[in-house]
């Protein structure tokens, strides 16, 4: 609880906010008038699957940051309550569970681990096995009395998980659990679209999460504390996947369905386990109490990582913390660990609950795509609490909400490097085909349908939380704080000496009806993107918004950046103390384009706001306005009233 209050005042007390009216004011606008104007929005709407948290964010735009860091102090007040940041991002889709209010929420825990197990085959409606009680007295003699009691706790609490589980799916998991197996969502269609579109309207996610809660609390508790354990294995079969105990020594967990996997100690390999590989393996949980141990989809990635690997577009096994249509978790105590995964993995899920919990290390993760905090119709949330750690991916990643999903990566401490690989291009963006479509770092996108069937769904939710360290962030089209097509990414980065760079739409950027953001704050950070819409830029009726609150910082960017709106989007950027430096050529620096004439955009807004609040700053622009100690109205489209024009702002408040 130390570590958790301790980071949670990081982001408890930024500098005052400024006076955004009278900033505005010059402009004849305020903050009632400078929003997307909701009568033209009322225009587009239509979409299934639209988030109350996105409409919050959308319709209220210099409230972003608050929102942002309200969120980013809850996350860092929960990094030793794994099931809290657990709720707080399920209340990102808008019903998060608050088991523990009024009681603790976990089943009575069992006699015994025999008496626990044999409850499960009840459930099943099987017979226990004779060799079960034979089976128990091995475990005990490998892990003792009070180590077969938290192996029991967490199968009797995986049992009630089971329950929440098939609440979630009345009409049974089979159909939605194949098409999580695609590379595809739909397979094409009007007649597979109908039938895919009334699978997801029958799902109901709040049991599944409550359930997941409750199963991840469970787990939680039972990596708290160190476990001897004498070296060997045991495995207990049960009908919803094998229950394996591992003592002290060096054991490997081959591919196969697992409920639950408890393991003392040694460096272990996990080929299985913690990932949902059938219906019939709803729960799948791995709780590792001690050393370095490697978790992975196929054997070959112990030594190969993801990118150089051959066959990772061809082999999608589902890697460590991988739920679908299911819970699923995994709850690594300490030790200099390695995730890999070319499937979807490592807190990634497909209408299901994930959660990854590192309890410290200098990790690895490595992943492909749909990975490293990744949901749809779901919640994924990877937890590491401390170390100096890796993060590698290709796309949806890095906290990553698609459509009804909550993404969400939080990372503690330590100094982390974030990389969307846009080398090996597996990805090309429609945007440059020479980078790779990231959609990662905290990103959100939904499906746009307006051009095919016209069914569109909302983004969802996708948030990266970095609290402390100095980190590295690198991606190629789409990362670090983006949204698209109704969605929320939030970059939230609380203190460090941080580096930023992306290509295009990158840096609190957005796209068509969405919400981007990246909050920093604190540390002498720089920020480089070399192609359009970045540094606080919003795209066709979108808000993009960047802030760093302290530090002398360095930004490089391209055009439509820097506090930019374009086709009526909302475009803000603030930096609130340092001697910063400003290059970027032209549409930059608080502008606005005007989309044209006729149609409904002639009558919406389109604002660029730019707003350095201190210090001695430089800049290298085309543009002539920008100078310390200057303002500027620059009107593209001016109108009256004047909420339906086109214009950016430039404010400098030097010392």
């Amino acid at each position: 609880m130390v570590l958790a209050a301790s980071l949670a005042a990081l982001v408890l007390a930024p500098p005052p906010e400024p006076d955004w009216d009278a900033l505005l004011k010059p402009a004849g606008l305020s903050l009632q008038t400078a929003v997307l104007d909701p009568q033209v929005l009322l225009m587009f709407e239509g979409d299934e699957f639209v988030l109350p948290a996105f409409q919050a964010y959308w319709a209220a735009p210099f409230r972003i940051p608050a929102f942002g860091r309200s969120l980013q102090s809850s996350l860092a007040g929960s990094v030793d309550q794994p099931n809290e940041a657990f709720v707080a991002a399920g209340r990102l889709l808008g019903f998060g569970t608050r088991r523990t209010l009024l009681a603790d929420p976990l089943v009575q825990p069992p006699k015994s681990l025999e008496s626990a197990l044999e409850a499960l085959f009840r459930r099943a409606g099987k017979p226990k096995p004779g060799t079960l009680a034979a089976r128990c007295a091995e475990a005990e003699a490998l892990i003792g009395t009070e180590g077969c009691a938290r192996v029991a706790a967490v199968v009797a609490q995986a049992a009630s998980a089971l329950d929440w589980r098939d609440a979630a799916f009345p009409g049974g998991p089979e159909p939605l659990f194949t098409r999580t197996q695609a590379a595809e969502d739909e397979a094409g269609g009007p007649r597979d679209l109908a039938k895919w579109l009334g699978e997801l309207r029958s799902i109901d996610l709040r049991p599944l999460l409550a359930g997941a809660h409750d199963l991840f609390l469970s787990c939680h508790r039972a990596c708290a504390q160190p476990l001897d354990g004498k070296p060997g294995l045991v495995e207990i079969p049960t009908p919803y996947g094998a229950v394996a105990i591992g003592g002290g020594g060096a054991n490997e967990y081959p591919s196969k369905a697992y409920l639950l996997i408890l393991d003392a100690g040694g460096d272990d390999t996990y080929l299985g386990g913690g990932r949902n590989v059938s219906p019939d393996n709803p729960a799948s949980v791995v709780i590792d109490l001690g050393g370095n141990d490697r978790y992975l989809s196929h054997p070959d990635l112990a030594k190969a990582s993801v990118a150089d690997w051959g066959p990772r577009k061809a082999l999608r096994r589902p890697g460590p913390g991988r739920a679908a249509c299911g819970i699923a978790g995994v709850f690594d105590r300490t030790g200099n660990d390695r995730y890999a995964s070319s499937g979807p993995g490592i807190a990634s899920a497909d209408f299901g609950a994930a959660m990854l919990w590192d309890g410290g290390g200098d990790d690895a993760y490595d992943g492909y795509a749909d990975c490293e905090a990744s949901a749809r119709f779901g919640v994924a949330l990877l937890l590491d609490r401390g170390g100096n750690d890796r993060y590698d991916a290709f796309a949806n990643s890095q906290g990553f909400g698609g459509t009804h999903g909550a993404g969400v990566l939080l990372d503690a401490e330590g100094n982390d490097r974030y990389s969307a690989n846009d080398t090996t291009l597996d990805f090309p963006s429609p945007q440059s085909a020479q980078h790779n479509a990231s959609c990662s770092q905290g990103a959100a996108f939904g499906r746009r349908a307006d051009y095919s069937d016209g069914h569109s769904m909302g983004g969802g939710f996708g948030v990266l939380a970095d609290l402390q360290g100095d980190d590295a962030y690198s991606c190629g089209v789409f990362g670090q704080g983006v949204g698209y097509w109704k969605g929320v990414g939030l970059l939230l980065d609380g203190q460090g000496n941080d580096r930023y760079d992306g290509v295009w739409y990158v840096q609190g950027a957005s796209a068509h009806f969405a919400v981007g953001a990246l909050l920093d704050g604190s540390g002498d950070d720089r920020y480089g993107s070399t192609m359009n819409m970045s540094a606080g830029a919003g795209h066709d009726f979108s808000i993009g918004w960047l802030e760093d609150l302290a530090g002398n910082d360095q930004y490089v960017a391209a055009t439509l950046s820097l506090g930019a709106s374009n086709a009526n989007g909302i475009g803000v950027f603030r930096d609130a103390a340092g001697d910063d430096s400003y290059s970027a050529p032209s549409v930059t620096l608080g502008w606005a384009t005007d989309p044209g004439p006729g149609g409904l955009r002639t009558l919406a807004l389109g604002l660029g706001v730019f707003l350095d609040q201190s210090g001695n700053d430089r800049y290298q622009t085309s543009q002539t306005y920008p100078q310390n100690g200057s303002s500027a109205v620059n009107w593209t489209t001016k109108v009256d009233p004047p909420h339906g024009g086109r214009l950016g702002l430039f404010v400098d408040w030097s010392p």
